[in-house]
């Protein structure tokens, strides 16, 4: 009978579907998993070269400063992230009338943004302001012996993160701040010369982070 005819080619039709997946050339065991969620906050640890830029700092101290910060992202919105940091810069240098310990320490805000190039690589570039401090002993009898001061100033950011895994990343940096200090000289001691001082500089470095 027709309808009889129909069934069973109705049914003929549905066992060969059902077998479709034991002909797929694609192994359910091989298959990749989904990508793992996006971390919305990240700290890294990060060790720098600061590369001076002006010539009477670099004969003071060096052309170059060790340099350490502990910096926190937190994604905002679709790779565009905000930082906080803190570092800590050193140096010690002198002249012929006396040695001469420099600490500088720069906090910065910012805002970057965060561009995947591989699965598991990004790059950024962002800019933000610093408020930064300036501490500096010196020995010679013709300058303080302790001076600080504090200002604003301006860094602008680029790097490369590598994500080892979910949380685990490493990075590597290259950034530019610009930041400048005023002295002035004293009623008490007419005679000291005070001059501004320029710490803009140059840091490269890696760090080791971690995504939560």
């Amino acid at each position: 009978m027709p309808s009889t005819s129909r069934f069973k080619k109705l049914v003929a039709s549905l066992c060969l579907l059902s077998t479709l997946p034991l002909f797929s050339s694609e192994d359910p065991a091989q298959t990749p998993p989904p990508p793992a969620s996006k971390c919305l906050f990240s700290v890294d640890a990060k060790v720098g070269a600061y590369f001076l830029l002006n010539s009477t700092i670099r004969d003071l101290y060096g052309p170059v400063l060790p340099a350490f910060t502990l910096e926190g992202n937190a994604d905002v919105y679709k790779g565009l992230t905000v930082w906080l940091d803190g570092s800590y810069i050193f140096g010690n240098g002198g002249n012929s009338y006396g040695g001469s310990h420099l600490n500088f320490i720069p906090i910065t805000l910012g805002l970057k943004y965060v561009y995947s190039i591989m699965q598991s690589m990004d790059v950024y570039a962002g800019a933000g302001a610093a408020y930064s401090f300036l501490i500096t002993r010196d020995h010679s009898p013709y300058v303080h012996e302790k001076n600080h001061s504090n200002n604003w100033g301006f860094v602008a950011k680029s790097g490369f993160i590598y994500h080892c895994t979910q949380h685990l990343q490493v990075e590597g940096f290259a950034n530019y701040m610009y930041q400048e200090f005023h002295f002035t000289g004293t009623e008490e001691d007419p005679l000291v010369y005070r001059t501004n001082a320029f710490l803009n500089g140059v840091e490269v470095g890696a760090s080791v982070g971690y995504n939560f």
